[in-house]
């Protein structure tokens, strides 16, 4: 199942035809309803976990795992306390 926003670039023929040769559902939506999405709300969510690091992550690879690991958390994930997602650090 796949939700979209009907932005013009998701609703064109070249990508419906492709949806429907690959037999992909598409959840009938409203346009430009962002206060209506799913994903909109998991974003926002995360958004605001993120910005409330202190510190916050000091690089790409920090920011990517502790995006990781929050989504985790929030869909339901069991993460076990200890595990130090944030103490990696990039191989050389």
């Amino acid at each position: 199942m796949l939700q979209h926003d009907n932005a013009r670039p998701h609703v064109a023929r070249i990508c419906t035809q492709f949806l429907e040769a690959e037999n992909i559902p598409v959840l009938a939506w409203p346009a430009y309803s962002p206060d209506m999405s799913p994903i909109e709300h998991v974003w926002d969510a995360l958004d605001r976990r993120i910005r409330q690091r202190v510190p916050g992550p000091a690089n790409i690879q920090q920011l990517l795992l502790l995006f990781l690991f929050l989504f985790l958390l929030l869909t339901g994930f069991r993460i076990a306390p200890d595990t130090p997602l944030l103490a990696l650090e990039p191989t050389e």
